[in-house]
């Protein structure tokens, strides 16, 4: 599976449960991140990174360092800054990790939820 059809999956199960759910298609605003979320609770705003098998670290302590453009780091540090509820959601084989700090790396071990995980996550922050 590749980013494109997780994020799918993922906003599948969170509309199903009353979350309206928006991907975002960036060709004209560059930065601006993947999806939107917004339920009764909040919104948050979502740029999920999928890493590939062959680009994941052999070691578990090994970093991780997200690969946003500069355009979505300053957008999500923007908005967030500005109270905003933002999130890089990092997804691989393995295992999911949401990164709300960015300036610290994640490691493999990290990526230690399920896809069921982020999707309660999700509905946790825009809905319960």
């Amino acid at each position: 599976m590749n980013e494109s059809s997780h994020t799918q999956a993922i906003n599948k199960k969170v509309r199903a449960a009353g979350v309206y759910a928006l991907k975002i298609q960036t060709i004209m605003n560059n930065g601006v991140p993947d999806c939107f979320y917004s339920g009764l609770k909040d919104y948050l705003f979502v740029e999920y990174k999928y890493i590939s098998d062959k680009a994941l670290p052999k070691r578990d302590d090994t970093p991780i360092k997200p690969m946003l453009t500069d355009l979505q780091f300053d957008w999500l540090i923007n908005r967030g800054n500005e109270g905003r509820n933002v999130a890089v959601i990092i997804g691989s084989n393995i295992g999911w990790a949401i990164y709300p700090i960015w300036d610290r790396p994640i490691f493999k071990k990290e990526l230690n939820m399920t896809r069921n995980d982020v999707v309660a996550w999700i509905i946790q922050q825009t809905s319960v």
